[in-house]
């Protein structure tokens, strides 16, 4: 939300272009589908112009993408929690390093 609240100068409003990627899903291992799907989502909080995805696994992000469209527009922060727990998706622990 940052970004987007930082693109505003005075009483003009700049296009919000964030690129985002596979962040949290290096150590730890962790579950692609939710490091998408929890980006995708805060995006949508933020109300950003542009969500832009630097994502080598196209069919994870797809995957992704597919179950985010079945949320409704109006959607809560509850929701939302409530919709990342009922899929099941696991995330692992750290490796260590």
């Amino acid at each position: 939300m940052g970004a987007v609240f930082s693109s505003v100068s005075g009483s003009e409003s700049k296009p919000v272009r964030i690129h985002t990627g596979n962040w949290g899903c290096g150590a730890f291992e962790n579950n692609l589908t939710v490091s998408y799907l929890v980006q995708l989502i805060a995006g949508s909080f933020a109300k950003t112009g542009t969500l832009i995805f630097h994502a080598p696994d196209k069919p994870t992000l797809q995957k992704a993408i597919d179950l985010i469209s079945i949320l409704p527009s109006k959607l809560t922060f509850s929701q939302a929690v409530d919709f990342l727990f009922d899929q099941g998706l696991y995330w692992n622990e750290s490796d260590g390093e």
